[in-house]
């Protein structure tokens, strides 16, 4: 079976580490916060834990409307920690951060469940390609 490269090898099979960066993020548009960020845009944005408080949502929204473009993946980790779910159904609060994605008329976001574990969840997020961006398979 395959492995994760060791320590040692890892700069070389996943890029140089310094290019990792985490940074603190107050989500909205707080323009301090977003120009202290060393790039305007992302390939890959991770977040942990940012959906249990939904009052939050919007600016999350807001957040990665403004650090993606529509190639950027988006994960969020996500812990149901609310005490009415036995782990059968998706929480209330991704329920409702997906309905606000759905809602979205910004974007064509195409959010997918890749690990569900019961209360611990992963949540992929591309976009679809707008209609001005030629798709892969109209290229010759």
């Amino acid at each position: 079976g395959s492995s994760l490269p060791s320590s040692s090898s890892s700069s070389s099979s996943f890029g140089n580490q310094e290019d990792v960066q985490v940074r603190e993020m107050l989500w909205g548009n707080d323009t301090t916060m977003l120009r202290a960020l060393p790039h305007t845009t992302y390939d890959m944005i991770l977040a942990a834990d940012v959906l249990l408080f939904q009052s939050a949502h919007e600016q999350l929204l807001s957040t990665l409307r403004h650090l993606s473009t529509p190639s950027t993946v988006i994960f969020i980790e996500h812990t149901d920690r609310s005490s009415d779910n036995d782990g059968t159904a998706y929480p209330q609060d991704l329920i409702n951060f997906l309905t606000l994605l759905q809602a979205d008329t910004t974007r064509a976001w195409k959010p997918t469940i890749v690990v569900d574990h019961g209360r611990h969840l992963t949540l992929r997020i591309d976009q679809e390609p707008s209609e001005m961006e030629p798709s892969s398979s109209s290229l010759r």
